[in-house]
């Protein structure tokens, strides 16, 4: 063995374009967050998904896609070893793989996720070329759009997955979820309120319906008789103790089963759509947030001097006769 390959890093052929050693230590920690940011993103994105997790579970994900982005962003700005890319992009998608159910559909949005990732990295390298002053801002304005639509069409997957799976499991859960949010609807739009006393949605069954008569005619009220009667006409089982609200919230629930079960394999499909809608709706706080905080990071690994300016001489293409 000679002395040049004692000293060898990297396989033959997996050489670092600059023998410094430092550079070396950098861009193989630069790799190695990237790579496993990713991992823990997939990790916790699958928890979010798939366990029942609070809402507020996701700031999680969200904060470790924010610094894997930025992450990935250093590493392709840095990197020149093309072995090293390779990697920093294959071993996240087998992990992927590994964590996330094993579907077709969860397996395509992976899929689909790791050239738009790459697509980003070029774009951004790119961006680098075209102007003559560094500005990490500018350069990351255009190309993390990309991520952000990666990002939605992987969690569009992996939502109607999930989605498809639960409703298949416990539909009614769904129906009773949008029957909730009708009778809130109607709670703030009717009017319905309390102003008289007669028709309080947090009174019982048994209260409303004695509230109907006087006072005087109470005894020979039949509660029981007025009870089935009206559940007869509303065609729903309940009991005298249950509210107002519960009830119509059975009424709405029916009603909505009758009028979409004709197109309740489209829920799944709907659901996920108006998600992912919502989602890119408030995607411009996240790449705000993203570039602020990339540019705080950036400045603060400059002044350590992990990150550094060089001037290079660059050749332009120029039309001659």
């Amino acid at each position: 063995m000679t002395e040049k390959n004692q000293h060898r890093i990297f396989p033959e052929g997996w050489n670092l374009p600059y023998s410094n050693p430092a550079y070396t230590v950098k861009i193989i920690s630069l790799a190695i967050a990237t790579t496993v940011l990713l991992t823990l993103d997939w990790w916790l994105i699958n928890l979010a998904l798939n366990t029942n997790q609070a809402l507020d579970f996701w700031i999680w994900p969200v904060a470790v896609t924010m610094l894997w982005i930025i992450a990935l962003s250093f590493f392709s700005l840095t990197n020149r070893n093309r072995p090293l890319y390779a990697l920093v992009n294959l071993i996240p998608f087998l992990a992927y793989l590994f964590i996330m159910p094993n579907d077709l559909l969860v397996i395509a949005g992976g899929a689909l996720f790791i050239p738009l990732a790459m697509w980003f990295q070029a774009r951004i390298r790119t961006e680098e070329k075209n102007y003559l002053h560094f500005s990490i801002v500018r350069i990351l304005n255009s190309g993390i759009g990309i991520m952000i639509y990666a990002l939605l069409i992987v969690l569009g997957f992996n939502i109607y997955f999930t989605t498809n799976q639960d409703f298949k499991n416990n539909p009614d859960a769904y129906y009773d979820r949008l029957g909730a949010s009708a009778l809130k609807s109607i709670r703030l739009g009717s009017g319905l309120a309390e102003d008289d006393g007669q028709f309080d949605l947090n009174q019982t069954l048994d209260d409303y319906l004695a509230r109907q008569i006087n006072s005087q005619d109470l005894k020979q009220f039949d509660l029981s008789q007025a009870r089935e009667e009206i559940l007869r006409n509303l065609n729903v089982s309940a009991v005298g103790s249950e509210t107002l609200a519960e009830v119509l919230s059975k009424v709405v629930v029916d009603q909505m089963k009758e009028l979409v079960s004709k197109y309740d394999k489209f829920f799944p499909l709907i659901f996920t759509l108006i998600v992912i809608a919502l989602l890119r709706m408030f995607a411009f706080l996240f790449k705000w947030t993203s570039l602020l905080v990339m540019w705080l990071l950036y400045k603060v690994l400059l002044g350590f001097g992990f990150l550094k300016l060089t001037k290079v001489v660059v050749e332009v293409e120029q039309l001659e006769i």
